[in-house]
Protein backbone atom coordinates (compact mmCIF):
# COMPACT_ATOMS: atom_id res chain seq x y z
CA UNK A 1 0.00 0.00 0.00
CA UNK A 2 0.88 3.69 -0.50
CA UNK A 3 1.86 5.97 2.34
CA UNK A 4 2.95 9.44 2.43
CA UNK A 5 6.38 10.45 3.37
CA UNK A 6 6.80 13.28 5.55
CA UNK A 7 7.31 16.84 3.17
CA UNK A 8 8.81 19.96 3.41
CA UNK A 9 5.99 22.71 3.35
CA UNK A 10 4.61 23.33 0.07
CA UNK A 11 5.73 20.15 -1.50
CA UNK A 12 4.36 16.69 -2.09
CA UNK A 13 4.74 13.94 0.33
CA UNK A 14 6.73 11.08 -0.66
CA UNK A 15 5.24 8.26 -1.11
CA UNK A 16 6.74 5.02 0.39
CA UNK A 17 5.64 1.37 -0.89
CA UNK A 18 5.15 -2.07 0.90
CA UNK A 19 3.88 -4.94 -0.36
CA UNK A 20 2.66 -8.28 1.00
CA UNK A 21 2.66 -11.18 -0.85
CA UNK A 22 1.22 -14.48 0.22
CA UNK A 23 3.02 -16.80 2.38
CA UNK A 24 4.96 -19.05 -0.35
CA UNK A 25 6.42 -15.72 -1.54
CA UNK A 26 8.70 -13.11 0.23
CA UNK A 27 7.49 -9.64 1.61
CA UNK A 28 8.76 -6.97 -0.29
CA UNK A 29 9.36 -3.59 1.00
CA UNK A 30 10.51 -0.71 -1.62
CA UNK A 31 12.47 1.97 -0.59
CA UNK A 32 10.91 5.60 -0.95
CA UNK A 33 12.75 7.10 -3.66
CA UNK A 34 12.67 10.81 -2.64
CA UNK A 35 11.45 12.10 -5.60
CA UNK A 36 7.50 12.25 -7.16
CA UNK A 37 6.81 11.50 -10.68
CA UNK A 38 6.37 15.18 -12.30
CA UNK A 39 7.67 16.61 -15.19
CA UNK A 40 10.54 18.71 -13.73
CA UNK A 41 11.71 15.54 -11.76
CA UNK A 42 11.13 12.53 -14.60
CA UNK A 43 14.76 11.74 -15.60
CA UNK A 44 15.56 11.01 -11.73
CA UNK A 45 12.36 9.53 -10.24
CA UNK A 46 12.91 7.17 -13.96
CA UNK A 47 16.48 6.27 -12.64
CA UNK A 48 15.73 5.56 -9.31
CA UNK A 49 12.62 3.62 -10.00
CA UNK A 50 14.37 1.70 -12.56
CA UNK A 51 17.44 1.18 -10.39
CA UNK A 52 14.97 -0.13 -7.27
CA UNK A 53 13.26 -2.92 -9.53
CA UNK A 54 17.11 -3.75 -10.70
CA UNK A 55 17.58 -4.64 -6.89
CA UNK A 56 14.47 -6.42 -6.85
CA UNK A 57 15.28 -8.42 -9.70
CA UNK A 58 11.81 -6.98 -11.33
CA UNK A 59 13.10 -4.98 -13.92
CA UNK A 60 12.11 -7.58 -16.06
CA UNK A 61 8.80 -7.03 -16.08
CA UNK A 62 9.05 -3.37 -17.96
CA UNK A 63 11.73 -4.63 -20.03
CA UNK A 64 10.08 -7.24 -22.15
CA UNK A 65 6.96 -8.78 -22.32
CA UNK A 66 6.88 -11.58 -19.58
CA UNK A 67 4.34 -14.56 -20.47
CA UNK A 68 2.06 -15.77 -17.52
CA UNK A 69 3.31 -19.43 -16.72
CA UNK A 70 1.84 -22.60 -16.82
CA UNK A 71 3.11 -24.22 -13.30
CA UNK A 72 0.74 -22.69 -9.97
CA UNK A 73 3.51 -21.54 -8.16
CA UNK A 74 5.51 -19.43 -11.32
CA UNK A 75 2.26 -17.89 -12.01
CA UNK A 76 1.48 -16.94 -8.94
CA UNK A 77 4.71 -15.16 -8.35
CA UNK A 78 4.70 -13.78 -11.74
CA UNK A 79 1.21 -12.17 -10.59
CA UNK A 80 2.48 -11.03 -7.26
CA UNK A 81 5.49 -9.39 -8.97
CA UNK A 82 3.90 -7.71 -11.67
CA UNK A 83 1.11 -6.65 -9.26
CA UNK A 84 4.30 -4.92 -6.93
CA UNK A 85 5.70 -3.01 -9.57
CA UNK A 86 2.12 -2.26 -11.13
CA UNK A 87 1.36 -0.60 -7.54
CA UNK A 88 4.83 0.87 -7.23
CA UNK A 89 4.85 2.78 -10.08
CA UNK A 90 1.38 4.08 -9.51
CA UNK A 91 2.30 5.10 -5.57
CA UNK A 92 4.48 7.92 -6.95
CA UNK A 93 1.35 9.60 -9.02
CA UNK A 94 -0.50 11.47 -7.60
CA UNK A 95 -4.47 13.16 -8.49
CA UNK A 96 -3.34 15.69 -11.04
CA UNK A 97 -0.79 13.14 -12.83
CA UNK A 98 -3.29 10.22 -13.07
CA UNK A 99 -5.98 12.12 -14.50
CA UNK A 100 -3.39 14.30 -17.02
CA UNK A 101 -2.40 10.34 -18.02
CA UNK A 102 -5.62 9.04 -18.49
CA UNK A 103 -6.59 12.38 -20.31
CA UNK A 104 -3.65 11.14 -22.96
CA UNK A 105 -4.82 8.36 -23.12
CA UNK A 106 -4.08 5.53 -20.42
CA UNK A 107 -6.10 3.33 -19.09
CA UNK A 108 -5.64 3.31 -15.79
CA UNK A 109 -8.18 -0.02 -15.03
CA UNK A 110 -5.65 -2.08 -17.72
CA UNK A 111 -3.39 -3.94 -15.55
CA UNK A 112 0.34 -4.21 -17.43
CA UNK A 113 3.22 -2.69 -15.64
CA UNK A 114 5.42 -2.84 -18.92
CA UNK A 115 2.67 -0.70 -20.97
CA UNK A 116 1.95 1.40 -17.78
CA UNK A 117 6.23 2.50 -18.07
CA UNK A 118 5.71 2.76 -21.70
CA UNK A 119 3.38 5.30 -21.60
CA UNK A 120 4.47 7.10 -18.98
CA UNK A 121 8.50 7.58 -20.64
CA UNK A 122 5.92 8.17 -23.72
CA UNK A 123 4.12 11.07 -22.00
CA UNK A 124 7.26 12.34 -20.29
CA UNK A 125 9.94 12.09 -22.79
CA UNK A 126 8.35 11.94 -26.21
CA UNK A 127 11.19 13.85 -28.48
CA UNK A 128 11.00 16.80 -25.87
CA UNK A 129 8.69 19.61 -27.53
CA UNK A 130 6.37 16.77 -29.01
CA UNK A 131 6.31 15.33 -25.24
CA UNK A 132 2.74 14.32 -24.57
CA UNK A 133 3.02 17.13 -21.27
CA UNK A 134 3.72 19.49 -23.95
CA UNK A 135 1.10 18.19 -26.28
CA UNK A 136 -1.08 17.65 -24.20
CA UNK A 137 -1.04 21.49 -22.25
CA UNK A 138 -0.76 22.99 -25.94
CA UNK A 139 -4.08 21.37 -26.86
CA UNK A 140 -5.95 22.25 -24.11
CA UNK A 141 -4.72 25.71 -24.01
CA UNK A 142 -4.91 26.77 -27.93
CA UNK A 143 -7.43 29.25 -28.34
CA UNK A 144 -8.67 30.61 -31.34
CA UNK A 145 -7.99 34.27 -30.65
CA UNK A 146 -4.54 33.02 -30.96
CA UNK A 147 -4.67 32.73 -34.87
CA UNK A 148 -5.42 34.86 -37.73
CA UNK A 149 -8.37 32.79 -38.75
CA UNK A 150 -10.78 29.98 -37.55
CA UNK A 151 -9.00 27.24 -40.17
CA UNK A 152 -5.61 28.24 -38.94
CA UNK A 153 -7.05 27.01 -35.51
CA UNK A 154 -8.33 23.99 -36.68
CA UNK A 155 -5.63 23.15 -38.33
CA UNK A 156 -3.16 23.58 -35.30
CA UNK A 157 -5.73 21.31 -33.51
CA UNK A 158 -5.66 19.04 -35.77
CA UNK A 159 -2.30 18.95 -35.94
CA UNK A 160 -1.86 18.88 -32.26
CA UNK A 161 -4.56 15.68 -32.06
CA UNK A 162 -2.34 13.56 -34.72
CA UNK A 163 0.89 13.94 -32.46
CA UNK A 164 -1.32 12.92 -29.39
Amino acid sequence: MADSGAAAPGQQPIPQHMTTTPSTMVARTFPPLGVVLDEPTFDLWKAKFLRTLRRHDLLKYIEKDIPEPQDEQAKLRWINDRADVQEFMESYMDNRIHKALAAAGWDPSYFDPKKTFEFIVRYFEYDNDDSLVNLHYELVTTKPRKFHSISAFQARISYLKERL
